[in-house]
């Protein structure tokens, strides 16, 4: 089989059928093939790792998925609405004129899944590698509103009640769904589409009619709906009307209270990862400082007492001394190595359960106090501080974030910021004391020994650091916490490259500092 599993974050799903005027509050439910089809698409064309991915290839996988219609697993929903009454630029008797708009949309758990599911089809291994890279790059379904997590799987427990052409039960309804047609159908249909418009013949309009109407199956569906409406389509010429049974939506939650609370997995999200915007950006010598207003900001949006994997104590208050390291790491990340931050990524190894996931997703601002160097998550703007806009990217596995230097897998890992010793030396041979620290670190995350060296050459060796197309001294970042009464046995910092026998999959940091951004380390 092969499903896409669908999660809304945000609580809400915002879709229009097609055919009906906003104001009409309908909302399409099931999400509709043709829908998830383009997702697929647009993700493609502004996502997708192209160099990997060809156009002919999402052409096979549309068509593949397009030969049947899938069914459906569907979460509890509420149907709601929001009303706004919208300036029209004009006056009417003394005062601004304003037009009445309803927003539908349905209301649904943010942890429960929607799954849309092709029971009979099994992809081969590059249509499913490209359907998953699709899936886990999707934004959001519907309306903008509509932010989701998405995930494609090849095996699923459980029934699909959602099915075309499928019986009425007590408390279900039937709803027409927009569905593409298979690769042949259009093939079969495309003729008799065109000759719709033979009437006009070397029109413009004629053109623009032909425009709607392309030779593919996976071109049709990424016609443009302003084009279709603008040619008089009353229905994309690429799609049918599937008649599903359905669960009746209301605008109340259903009469039962007492199922059964889903147990949460947070294994399947040991990351989290944001993006970074604002003016300018915090520069990446600065990244300790960026790691600890990460945490505090999400440890002020969980309810107390704050999870340990935040906070990185127990519940007596002492410091966690696991040497795992499984509480969390808060790391920024220069994704476009232009030497500033512009992504956070938030990872713990036994995962993120259900209270750090939605601190995660509330989170919308961090600032940082210039003249004191402390910060906090905040909304609104003040003197004496920068600001910077937040926003979750997506949950997930550290595979499923390949475009992230920080959480690929590789053998070789060179230094991004200064790793510095978590003890004092003991009067031995520098290097060969750091080296013993770095190789008992990774012993304890079950790591092979690494064979470690400075990084750069000649009398900079491990002092330079490669930033921004330039090299920056280790004394040019910033190497403290600022929490006080800290003990530091290193104030200094190394530049160095890590090289182990083997793959490991990262993040990789090491030393003093390192679950704030000290002592990261980049796949080679």
């Amino acid at each position: 089989m092969f499903a896409i599993v669908f999660r809304f974050p945000g609580g809400r799903y915002h879709a229009t059928p097609w055919g009906r005027h906003v104001n009409e509050g309908a909302v399409a439910w099931p999400p509709e093939p043709y829908r998830i089809l383009r997702a697929l698409i647009a993700t493609w064309h502004r996502k997708a790792d192209k160099t990997r991915w060809s156009n002919p290839a999402l052409h096979r996988l549309i068509e593949t998925l397009a030969a049947s219609a899938p069914v459906y697993r569907l979460p509890e929903a509420v149907h709601t609405h929001t009303r706004h009454y919208m300036p029209q630029g004009s006056l009417e008797g003394g005062r601004e004129r304003t037009s009445l708009v309803f927003d539908a949309f349905y209301r649904v758990d943010p942890d429960a899944e929607l799954v849309a599911a092709w029971p009979d089809l099994t992809l081969d291994a590059d249509n499913f590698a490209l359907a998953s890279h699709l899936a886990s790059l999707i934004g959001y379904l519907g309306r903008a509103e509509s932010v989701v997590v998405a995930q494609a799987v090849d095996h699923l427990e459980g029934e699909f009640p959602v099915t075309p052409q499928g019986p009425l039960a007590p408390g279900s309804t039937s709803a027409d769904v927009l569905a593409p047609l298979t690769s042949a159908q259009y093939a079969e249909t495309r003729p008799s589409l065109l000759a719709q418009n033979r009437d006009r013949p070397g029109s413009k309009g004629r053109l623009a009619f032909e425009a709607t109407v392309p030779p593919t199956l996976t071109d049709a569906l990424q016609v443009e709906t302003s084009q279709l409406q603008a040619a008089g389509w009353s229905r994309p010429p690429a799609a049918r009307l599937l008649r599903y049974a359905c669960p009746v939506v209301g605008p109340r939650p259903p009469a039962r209270r007492s199922k059964p609370a889903r147990p949460d997995d947070p294994t399947r999200f040991p990351v989290a990862r944001f993006v970074l915007a604002g003016r300018p950006l915090p520069p990446i010598t600065d990244a300790v400082k960026i790691g600890e207003i990460l945490r505090r900001a999400l440890m002020a949006r969980v309810d107390e007492p704050v999870p340990a994997v935040l906070s990185g104590r127990d519940e007596n208050g002492a410091p966690l001394r696991d040497p795992r390291h499984a509480h969390a790491f808060f790391l920024p990340e220069d994704h476009d190595e232009d030497g500033f931050i512009d992504h956070l990524v938030l990872y713990a190894r036994p995962g993120l359960d259900r209270s750090v996931r939605r601190a995660a997703e509330s989170l919308r601002a961090l600032w940082i106090n210039d003249r004191s160097g402390r910060g906090r998550e905040e909304e609104e703007t003040d003197t004496g501080r920068r600001e910077w806009r937040v926003a979750l990217e997506g949950f997930g596995t550290p595979a499923e974030f390949g475009d992230c230097a920080l959480l690929r897998s590789s053998q070789t890992w060179v230094g991004i910021t200064p790793y510095l010793r978590p003890l004092h030396l003991k009067g031995g041979d520098p290097l060969e004391e750091t080296s013993r620290m770095i190789r008992a670190e990774c012993e304890g995350r079950g790591w092979p020994t690494p064979q470690i060296t400075l990084d750069g050459d000649g009398a900079g060796a491990g002092r330079n650091i490669r930033v921004g197309g330039h090299t920056r001294n280790v004394l040019a970042f910033h190497r403290f916490r600022s929490r006080r009464g800290l003990t530091q046995p290193d104030r200094t910092g190394l530049a160095l490259q890590l090289e182990f026998p083997e793959r490991i999959s990262g993040p990789v940091a090491l030393g003093f500092g390192c679950h704030f951004g000290l002592g990261m380390f980049r796949a080679e």
